[in-house]
């Protein structure tokens, strides 16, 4: 068996197509599962502000929520999911988001958020550990967004023995690195 890591949209055509058996994706918001499929989530992800500390010590001061639009960003590629999720999670709390670069990239992501002088949103799970980088799960009264990871296959193919392990061992693989956002 073969797993891959695709897009929302991608991953449920490949798996009611049978070309995959399961997948592990994003879980889209307020998306009803179908019919045919089933979908276990493996993860809920909190994204966090990360930035050189400067930067991040302005934020999470009270009523930092203005600023916000002020900073530079370094955000995920255009039009994928993760920055359809940031996009969303900005228009939400009115945030007018300046990118000053953009990949999927998540150790990147901080690299350039630390030479460009910007602040990045990065999964907990890609968190680099350095000391030239801060990191908040809240700026003023915004917090930072979240995803939940999932694993998706047929509902036949749910019922099986492999599907189970599988699930456990992802989960298992999650909990190993649930600590990394928080320095535990």
């Amino acid at each position: 068996m073969h797993l891959f890591e695709t897009a929302p949209y991608e991953e449920r055509r490949l798996v009611g197509e049978g070309v995959l058996e399961a997948a592990v994706s994003l879980q889209e918001t307020g998306e009803e599962p179908r019919d045919l499929l089933r979908v276990v989530p493996l993860r809920h992800d909190p994204f966090l502000f990360v930035g050189p500390p400067d930067l991040i010590s302005a934020v999470t001061r009270p009523g930092a929520g203005q600023p916000l639009s002020a900073m530079r960003w370094v955000l995920p590629r255009a039009g994928s999911d993760c920055d359809r999720l940031i996009a969303t999670h900005f228009a939400r709390h009115k945030i007018t988001a300046r990118p000053v670069g953009r990949t999927d990239d998540w150790v990147l992501a901080q690299e350039m958020a630390i030479a460009l002088n910007a602040l990045a949103f990065v999964p907990s799970s890609a968190l680099a550990t350095r000391s030239d980088l801060a990191r908040c799960l809240q700026a003023g009264e915004i917090p930072a967004p979240a995803r939940t990871v999932v694993l998706v296959a047929e509902a036949a193919a749910a019922a099986t023995r492999w599907f189970t392990v599988l699930q456990q061992r992802l989960q298992q693989a999650y909990t190993r690195t649930a600590g990394v956002a928080y320095g535990t």
